[in-house]
């Protein structure tokens, strides 16, 4: 990197340069960047988040606005439909309820209470509200006068969806026959199919009147039925079979259909999956939902939206299968909905609660950023983001830091970032973005968040220092190893560049020898010859002071235990014969002798015991017996320390 610079150096402002440079220079920042993807799926239970619209890939923007309507006392809020009177009718469970909410008023009054069981389904239909109970498996209707009727008894368990006809009829999908009827006033109940699978659990119309889709569970199939005022009964043929066990619901939309089905619960992955498909069945993309079920489809303000559970998720689709986190909701399971008047209306279960969303961004939203983990204590410098904010919107954000995983009272409090982190400085970060919106139609967009971080330096860590010498083996067989081979490990927690430094400790002396001042390798030869005998210490120093400037530089040093340098040989004394005995004394000055050997007249070598029968001194003491022949005998001894260095002597004796 060249920096050119032109400042009259005597200047305080020539000086702030230069101190922030060395600054800047001496180790680089880290940062902390953050986009959306579809790891928020996964991680959504640890993000904290209100009226966010949050991509698996994108932008972030203000979400729908949401307002809680009312809670019911009953578990599940199974339907919703709406009457042309400002009313919402809604089917619960498990009390069999039936509820009329004046969306005027707020004012909500039961208007049907069956056994226990459910209202799995209701229909609007030419001013009466018609809906069926289970497990009784009766239809009722409501008239417009407010009074309630039995209209037929199925005969099934379950009552799951109702559609409306063109012809004032209504197709009726029960279980756990598999059948499907068709109810005509004035005529009774019609059985138009009898499925193979033993629940009907979706309908829509591909045309209406003429072409019905119907999914199935057990088996997971979607089928399509033809109506001909030719034919007395429809023409029936498989539209898509998926793989999964249960088609929840179907919805049409332009040229292709979408299809919500879920898998057994009893699957090892029991992953929900929404499939988009021609009108001839032809695949064109599918979506795994990362829920456990998906509950429901529906169409509202140009956008697929799937209903799931359980972690009360809405997902927005768009038509290339790319999925968003349209709104979450304090409820586990998000079960059914409603579209009145560009109002999106939606129920929970878990317990049952009414919402509803109006057509455009809410006012306001946040979002809090992931915890990062810097794994060590650091100072924070700027916050940079991508965004583009339009007149009349707004993004803020504020940061928290400390020094546990989650954040609690511990923690610093959110401060607003003003171009510079103030958060203290503390192992872990987070921030919060705060989006505002002046304009139901306008919203900012967030693309990216980038936190810079400087790491308090950590001090390398030396694992291993070793130094070589020869094996007990090697040295009784005279196998000296003067160059000694150096070898350690270190590690940097920051991953930074290091430079190693050599000392010899003298015993006796505390003055340590430098050997090596900037070895960039972890191994290092010593030849021992070039240095006195004797016992020392190695220390190894580290620094990362490559990439650190002097204040933020870190050391560490390691000794070792002491170690023997010995390069003089064994010395043979007094080597005499008497008495058919050799006798003589090894002497070392450092090491203790090891082994000992005598050949006579250029013989095998044999081995020699010490007088005291063991290896143990500086000084050993032998005697050998001897045979000698007349005339001139030679008497060789080899002899060595425990370095592996070797003496020998040699006596000529006359027989």
């Amino acid at each position: 990197m060249k920096i050119l610079l032109n400042i009259k150096f005597g200047s305080a402002v020539a000086k702030f340069i230069i101190l922030f440079l060395i600054f800047v220079l001496r180790a680089p920042a880290g940062v902390f960047s953050w986009t959306p993807d579809e790891s928020l799926f996964s991680t959504v239970d640890r993000l904290e988040f209100k009226n966010i619209f949050l991509p698996g890939s994108g932008t972030v923007r203000l979400g729908p606005a949401q307002e809680s309507l009312l809670t019911l006392k009953d578990a599940v809020l199974w339907d919703i439909v709406p009457d042309r009177k400002g009313n919402l009718y809604l089917g619960t469970g498990n009390q069999q309820t039936l509820y009329r909410f004046n969306l005027r008023t707020s004012k909500l009054s039961t208007v049907f209470s069956g056994d226990d069981g459910e209202i799995f389904t209701l229909l609007e239909k030419d001013n009466n509200i018609y809906f069926g109970t289970s497990p009784s498996g009766i239809i009722y209707r409501i008239s417009t006068i407010g009074s309630v009727e039995s209209l037929v008894n199925t005969g099934e368990n379950y009552i799951h969806k109702l559609l409306a006809c063109p012809d004032n009829s209504i197709i009726i999908a029960t279980g756990p026959n598999g059948k499907l009827y068709r109810l005509n006033p004035g005529k009774g109940l019609e059985l138009l199919f009898t499925f193979s699978s033993a629940h009907i659990t979706a309908l829509g119309w591909l045309k209406p009147g003429q072409e019905l889709l119907a999914g199935t569970s057990p088996g997971g199939t979607v089928y399509r039925l033809e109506f001909s005022p030719t034919l007395a009964r429809p023409k029936v043929t498989v539209l898509y079979d998926t793989p999964l066990e249960e088609v929840k619901d179907i919805i049409s939309q332009g040229a292709l259909i979408y299809l919500a089905a879920n898998s057994d619960s009893g699957e090892e992955q029991p992953q929900p999956v929404v499939f988009a498909v021609d009108r001839e069945g032809v695949l064109r993309w599918r979506w795994q939902c990362p829920e456990s079920t998906v509950l429901r489809l529906v169409n509202f303000n140009g956008q697929l939206l799937a209903l799931t559970g359980n972690r009360g998720l809405v997902y927005a689709l768009d038509t290339l299968g790319r999925a968003a986190i349209w709104t979450r909701l304090n409820q586990p399971q998000v079960i059914a909905t409603a579209v009145l008047n560009q109002t999106l209306y939606l129920g929970t279960g878990n317990p049952a609660r009414l919402y509803r969303f109006i057509a455009g961004y809410a006012d306001s939203g946040y979002l809090n950023g992931p915890v990062f983990d810097l794994q060590t204590p650091a100072r924070f410098g700027r916050l940079d983001y991508r965004a583009r904010i339009p007149n009349g919107t707004e993004i803020i954000f504020d940061t928290r830091s400390g020094n546990s995983q989650e954040p609690d009272s511990l923690w610093s409090i959110w401060e607003m970032v003003r171009g510079k982190v103030s958060s203290p400085p503390a192992r872990f970060i987070q921030w919060r973005a705060r989006l505002y919106s002046s304009y139901s139609q306008l919203t900012p967009e967030l693309d990216r968040v980038d936190l810079y971080y400087q790491p308090v330096n950590r001090a390398p860590v030396i694992t291993r220092l070793e130094i070589s010498a020869p094996t007990e083996n090697e040295a009784r067989k005279g196998n000296p190893q003067p160059k000694r081979q150096i070898s350690f490990e270190v590690q940097d927690p920051d991953s930074d560049s290091l430079i190693y430094q050599l000392y010899l400790q003298p015993e006796a002396s505390t003055n340590p020898l430098l050997i090596e001042k900037e070895l960039t390798e972890t191994r290092y030869e010593l030849d021992t010859r070039t240095i006195p005998d004797g016992w020392y210490r190695l220390k190894l120093v580290v620094s990362d002071g490559v990439d650190r400037g002097p204040q933020d530089a870190r050391s560490v040093e390691k000794i070792t235990a002491p170690f023997l340098v010995d390069n003089t040989p064994p010395e043979i004394q007094e080597l005499k014969f008497a008495g058919n005995r050799a006798s003589w004394i090894v002497t070392d000055r450092s090491s203790p002798i090891v082994n000992c050997r005598i050949s006579l007249n250029a013989g095998n070598w044999q081995p020699v015991t010490p007088q005291d029968l063991v290896f143990d001194e500086l000084q050993e003491r032998f005697v050998f017996p001897l045979e000698l022949r007349p005339g001139i005998n030679t008497i060789a001894v080899w002899a060595v320390d425990a370095l592996g260095n070797t003496g020998t002597a040699q006596l000529t004796v006359m027989r």
